[in-house]
């Protein structure tokens, strides 16, 4: 997975720790083998988003869109890169 924070960009093999100081503006992309993650969150915005994910199934059967409209529904910026 690669990430970056800032003007920081890194990539984040097997057993990474990647901390993301509270509102900072952060990213990531994982490769086309995809990748498995632990996000911890604190209480607010980006949490209910993840548990809203959550309810929604896989990343596989959601669609961009929605995952795009769920972010927006929890006060979260989603830059496509398009």
């Amino acid at each position: 997975m690669i990430c970056g924070v800032g003007e920081l960009e890194s990539i984040a093999t097997a057993g990474t720790l990647v901390h993301i100081p509270a509102g900072s503006i952060h990213w990531y992309r994982f490769g086309d083998a995809g990748a498995e993650t632990i996000s911890m969150t604190s209480q607010g915005n980006a949490s209910a988003m993840y548990e809203a994910f959550d309810r929604e199934g896989s990343w596989g059967e959601t669609s961009r869109e929605r995952v795009i409209a769920l972010s927006a529904e929890h006060g979260q910026s989603v830059v496509t890169g398009e």
